[in-house]
């Protein structure tokens, strides 16, 4: 399961990338050209995991299912990391840029990690990569109203969420009684005769899913999202919706799904409770905000409880040939439909500028499709169109997503089954159908602010884009964005085999004499 020192180019790509950025960092002369470093590291890691990955000419189908799965976050995480880039603002904190880029390209890296894992320790070590990263962008941000605010409340709340998840696979360890995921996975399946209290496994999930539930901003653990989005800047907020919950989903789908086999039973109602009241808390309240990053911030909330509904469908029932709707499928397809949007809609607002100030709240958008201008225009078509991704609206990225997750449960739900609690999933599609209906109400008002209302005259400067490089990123975020929508085949195909779940038991993963010899 593990991968090759030739396969792990991308990821030596960044690592280095990020140091020489670090280094460069303490020279003034040559700090501008971190920008450039990061860039080309970036672009040639993507390219080079496209071509690893073997989408390109189709051989990618004929892999084992985690090699697919570490070609998608890899893929993922170096596209997120570009629009991220591209947001980042260079004149912002020209004496800390350098910094700023390194700690990005260490957080891209950490998503990588976490995708490809074989074992806990890499596993582990790739979220503390993202978190580390995170808290100094935080710091450093010179865009964001409260920087430093929003760097303690980050940083005290990860602390928290990593000490517990720590404390999890410390169980997941002692009582698999190995590191590596394919051997943890044979010993949970029960084939090995784990030892110990079978109650401590259940702990252990517990205790893991809540530590990674930090990671993806799931209720009740979402509480430090909206005020830490709100102090800081587009570029930052971009990348904590993006980087950490995308690693947080890659670390929920291998540890629950593929190592913790057996144990949904007593986690799955936990997932499914997590799962409504997520979404139910992050539309609710975002239907009342106003400013525009922490709306985005209950947005990320809203979404991730939508992704919890593939994953509890996972956990609950697992069929034995192909079906289109598996709930780990589902939950990749959710989240690169996601990532696109927010990323697109983040660097969206990183473009627009009022008079040198940042776009922040939803009044600043008055009028912008109405601009005299045809950037800003092309910019508010775009915005409107990431708003009705999310929403869920056809024939757009964001629609299959929703689709995906909810027919997930439906699926489940409606399977014949002896235990009556799988019901249960019918009422979670419902409870996601309705809150879809609530969510686009307030992508709806982004949108008629931005096409229906006139802009203030007064004293106010229009709204103009300044940044070149988010405006192509918001180009390139619009292209995926309509091109799954209206062409979804190929990215359900890549979800499918990347999912333990889609074609096998899950038992059945591992113990592939090719993968692991029976004992």
């Amino acid at each position: 399961m593990g991968m090759a020192l030739h396969e792990m180019i991308p990821e030596l790509i960044l690592g280095m990338a990020a140091a020489a950025c670090f280094f460069l960092g303490a020279f003034p002369s040559v700090r501008r050209a971190s920008r450039l470093t990061a860039w080309f590291a970036l672009i040639f890691a993507g390219a080079v995991a496209l071509f690893q990955s073997g989408w390109w000419h189709g051989a990618a189908a004929s892999e084992p299912w985690y090699a697919a799965f570490g070609s998608l976050f890899r893929l993922l995480a170096a596209g997120s990391g570009m629009v991220v880039l591209a947001s980042m603002r260079p004149g912002a904190a020209e004496e800390q840029e350098a910094e700023s880029v390194a700690c990005l390209l260490s957080a891209v890296l950490g998503v990588m990690l976490v995708g490809g894992a074989a074992d806990l320790i890499i596993l582990f070590l790739g979220l503390e990569l993202i978190s580390v990263a995170s808290y100094i962008l935080l710091y450093l941000d010179h865009d964001g109203p409260l920087p430093q605010e929003s760097a303690g409340k980050y940083f005290y709340l990860s602390i928290l969420s990593s000490a517990m998840l720590l404390f999890g696979l410390s169980y997941v360890y002692g009582l698999g009684g190995s590191l590596r995921l394919d051997r943890l996975a044979y010993a949970w399946a029960g084939a090995a005769g784990m030892p110990g209290d079978p109650a401590l496994g259940a702990f252990a999930t517990v205790l893991v899913f809540a530590g990674l539930a930090f990671k993806i901003a799931a209720v009740p653990f979402h509480f430090y999202a909206p005020d830490v989005y709100q102090g800081t800047s587009h570029a930052n907020a971009a990348l904590l919706s993006v980087l950490p919950k995308a690693a947080g989903m890659a670390a929920i789908i291998k540890l629950l799904l593929a190592v913790m086999v057996g144990w949904g039973g007593p986690v799955w109602q936990a997932a499914l409770a997590v799962a409504a009241l997520t979404i139910t808390v992050g539309n609710v309240i975002a239907l009342w905000q106003t400013h525009l990053r922490r709306l985005l911030a209950y947005s990320s909330i809203a979404h991730a409880g939508f992704m919890l509904i593939g994953l509890t469908a996972a956990m609950t029932y697992r069929r034995l040939s192909h079906h289109p709707w598996d709930g780990s499928g589902a939950m990749l397809v959710y989240l690169i439909a996601y990532v696109i949007a927010t990323g697109g809609a983040f660097a969206a607002l990183s473009a627009l500028r009022r008079g040198g100030r940042p776009v922040e709240r939803l009044d600043d958008l008055r009028g912008l499709a109405r601009s005299a201008s045809g950037t800003p225009r092309f910019v508010a078509w775009s915005l409107a169109a990431f708003m009705f991704s999310l929403a869920g609206i056809p024939p757009l990225a964001g629609f299959w997503g929703k689709l995906a997750v909810l027919f997930s449960a439906l699926d489940v739900g409606a399977a014949p089954s002896e235990n009556p609690l799988r019901s249960r999933l019918l009422w979670l599609a419902v409870i996601g159908a309705i809150n879809a209906a609530i969510g686009a109400a307030y992508y709806l008002r982004v949108v008629g602010t931005m096409f229906f209302t006139e802009e203030e005259r007064g004293e106010s400067p229009p709204v103009a884009v300044d940044s070149l490089p988010a405006a192509v990123a918001v180009f390139v975020c619009l292209v995926l964005t309509l091109a799954i929508g209206v062409a979804p085949g190929g990215w359900f195909q890549a979800a499918h085999d990347a999912s333990p779940t889609a074609a096998r038991p899950i038992v059945e993963v591992f113990l592939d004499a090719a993968v692991l010899p029976v004992p």
